[in-house]
């Protein structure tokens, strides 16, 4: 619980790691570093999530994935991602082999597994599923996310939501089946 304000590694050996129901903050300073297959489980509430203004690395292997998951493992058991700081220093979240699921709170407009605010994004090799709302949600305050070779399963909005982008979205091999829109949907677009 609380909040990391120093560079902090998760190692498979203290796994998996419970995060209580007041959630956990990255302070802008800090980076969280997570080794592969460690696994993060999120105590049953909605508003619990881990919110990134710092860094989070989380890094796993093709054999060793990093899960992030409820200690109930039902749709919206947790909160999710949060990722935002400022515009002049965002956030900065880098997903690799990473396992995303049963987060995404109550299922609102702008709820998601990973929510991305002023924050630099990266999604490689991942796989996000059994969310109760979009999968990814990228929000208008100049976010900048990458997302390549990866899996929206059964979350019950959007595989991704963007709204109002205003960088380029790089995104390469992504599929999704069972979501409750199988698609990128662009909302709010003035261009």
């Amino acid at each position: 619980c609380g909040t990391i304000t120093a560079n902090t590694t998760w190692s498979p050996i203290n796994s998996p790691y419970v995060v209580c129901i007041g959630g956990v903050t990255i302070a802008p300073a800090a980076t969280l570093k997570i080794e592969p297959g460690v696994t993060v489980q999120f105590e049953n509430a909605t508003a619990n999530k881990l919110t990134v203004s710092g860094a989070l690395i989380a890094s796993g292997a093709p054999t060793q994935p990093i899960t992030f998951t409820g200690v109930v493992a039902a749709p919206g058991s947790w909160g999710g991602l949060a990722a935002h700081n400022t515009a002049l220093a965002p956030a900065h979240v880098n997903l690799s082999y990473v396992t995303l699921e049963y987060g995404g709170g109550v299922n609102s407009s702008f709820g998601a597994q990973l929510y991305a605010d002023q924050a630099v994004v990266t999604i490689t090799h991942s796989l996000i599923r059994n969310g109760a709302s979009h999968g990814v949600y990228v929000a208008f305050n100049n976010p900048q996310v990458t997302v390549h070779d990866t899996r929206f399963i059964s979350n019950t909005g959007n595989a991704i939501q963007l709204n109002q982008p205003k960088h380029d979205i790089a995104m390469s091999d992504l599929s999704a089946s069972g979501n409750g829109v199988n698609a990128v949907y662009i909302a709010g677009s003035t261009t």
